[in-house]
């Protein structure tokens, strides 16, 4: 009876110690703190999916293009165009390289993950090109649009013929699920300007 009752303590131990530790990672993934970023519960998507999809440009890892039969045709589309703007954030100071700001989401990875609701399910690599891919694109657009010249629009040239587009852009880049967090915006936004890069504006906005 003494082993039996041993066996049966070391065995509850051992499983008051793994559950101990299956909630500890409960907190963690729902702690409120962290999370930002979240899906549309499925009754509201179902009534108009439109409403919450984004049709022009995906930010974020929520709605990568697919590239099964076509599906979601121009999101894919708009990676060329974010590319393109990238390599012009770039030009604003040649001695900038990717390292630099590959190193800052690096070090900010585990709370760029943490600010989603849902599990992302994308490499290491996958998930930092993407979020600075479409960081970069983001203030680029913005930086165009703030632009304060003589001949200054309040738009952004590189949509300047496509208004169609720019009106789609602006949209889908208010939607719930299209979103990278805000302190990744700011990370990369003030790296530049500490280096004097040509932004055009004076900081991000509060």
């Amino acid at each position: 009876m003494e082993g039996h009752s041993y066996s049966s303590q070391g065995q509850a131990q051992h499983l008051g110690t793994k559950l101990n530790k299956m909630l500890q990672n409960v907190v963690e993934m729902f702690d409120d703190n962290k999370l930002c970023i979240y899906k549309v519960p499925q009754k509201f998507r179902q009534s108009n999916p439109e409403a919450y999809t984004p049709g022009v440009v995906s930010i974020g890892p929520y709605h990568k293009p697919c590239d099964s039969n076509g599906k979601n045709k121009t999101l894919k589309r708009m990676e060329k165009y974010k590319l393109e703007y990238l390599q012009k954030f770039f030009e604003r100071d040649p001695q900038l390289n990717e390292e630099e700001l590959f190193q800052i989401l690096i070090d900010k990875e585990e709370p760029i993950r943490s600010s989603y609701a849902e599990p992302i399910n994308c490499s290491n690599n996958d998930f930092l090109t993407m979020i600075l891919v479409d960081a970069c694109f983001i203030i680029e657009h913005f930086l165009r649009c703030c632009y304060t010249g003589q001949d200054s629009t309040g738009r952004d040239p590189l949509l300047l013929e496509k208004l169609w587009m720019e009106i789609d852009v602006h949209s889908d880049l208010t939607l719930l699920e299209n979103q990278i967090p805000f302190f990744v915006l700011e990370e990369i936004f003030n790296f530049a300007a500490k280096r004097g890069m040509n932004l055009g504006v004076i900081a991000m906005v509060e």
